[in-house]
């Protein structure tokens, strides 16, 4: 055998364990998927790729060695793999490197998954400059994550579904931050930035641009009534999303732009316009939920009863 087929062994609820021979050289997408038994798996070491959604929900794996020739990790590999606690690089690998069970790019130094079983406290390696795409998402256990200075970016979806966390300290380094970062950190109420860092600050546990006073990110496990910080001009897209625990929001005068999807899922809160905010503010079209979604709305929307409805 040469190559293993998309879904090969996908439901084989009774799988193991599994040897790949070296004969194989490629391995497509979802080989092992729902394979939720399987808890040790020997790879060929002539694959080149971990492909998407490989592993995906094997409950029951408990370790993986990537392969030396490996050169591509999808980030979607080992979702739903909670079991899986030990996620190690062969040490010829001459892209991937790995420590403390978290995987990284040699040249770079960008963070690209960690074994999503880990427990408890864990801290980033000193050297990487970049947490990517998803790299912690589905770590439903992890309670605490110290992020050192010189991490720089934080990318999409990085944290995503990490419900155990409840603090995140960013550096002062940190220059790139998306909206959806920490989506579905339920329990996550307490989000700040170190104050010597010259692009963002926060608020309330809640996250803006200095230069243009654009909210960013907002802890997803805040509760009751919040209201937006004075300074703020816009709210970017997905900033709000998912915070289901909210009741209130309140929006100040000076709110010039609200991003579509700002709010979407906010299915418990109400959103207050304040009482001297401007007619001339741009709402995108979905900022509080889709129309054609009813499940995405919002609770609902307040305005002051003399503004000007057609204009907002």
């Amino acid at each position: 055998v040469n190559n293993i087929g998309a879904s090969a062994f996908q439901n084989c609820e009774s799988l193991t364990n599994i040897t790949i021979p070296n004969s194989v050289t490629s391995m497509s997408d979802g080989v092992f998927k729902n394979c939720t038994a399987l808890e040790t798996v020997q790879l060929s070491t002539e694959i080149n790729e971990i492909g998407y959604e490989m592993f995906y929900n094997c409950v029951s794996l408990k370790t993986i060695t990537i392969p030396t020739k490996v050169t591509t990790i999808n980030i979607w590999a080992f979702q739903g793999c909670t079991s899986l606690t030990s996620l190690t690089v062969d040490s010829s690998n001459t892209k991937y490197d790995s420590a403390n069970n978290m995987i990284y790019t040699k040249d770079t130094n960008r963070l690209v998954r960690v074994a999503p079983g880990l427990e408890g406290s864990v801290t980033v390696p000193a050297n990487i400059q970049t947490i990517g795409d998803g790299a912690f998402s589905g770590c439903t256990k992890l309670e605490s994550v110290t992020i050192p200075d010189g991490v720089t970016k934080i990318g999409r979806g990085a944290f995503g579904g990490c419900t155990g966390l409840t603090t995140i300290s960013l550096p002062a380094s940190i220059n790139q931050l998306q909206g959806n970062s920490f989506s579905g950190c339920t329990s996550l109420t307490t989000l700040t930035v170190d104050d010597g860092n010259a692009t963002y600050g926060s608020a309330d546990n809640m996250i803006y641009t200095k230069g243009t006073n654009t909210l960013v990110c907002v802890a997803p496990g805040l509760a009751g009534s919040v209201t937006v910080p004075a300074n703020v001009k816009s709210i970017g897209g997905s900033v709000f999303s998912s915070c289901t625990k909210l009741e209130s929001v309140t929006i100040p005068a000076n709110i010039q732009f609200i991003s579509s999807g700002a709010f979407d899922f906010c299915t418990n809160a109400e959103i207050v316009l304040a009482e001297g905010i401007s007619t001339d503010i741009n709402i995108r079209r979905g900022a509080f939920g889709f129309g054609e979604k009813e499940e995405t709305l919002c609770k609902k929307v307040k305005i002051k009863n003399d503004a000007n409805y057609e204009a907002l």
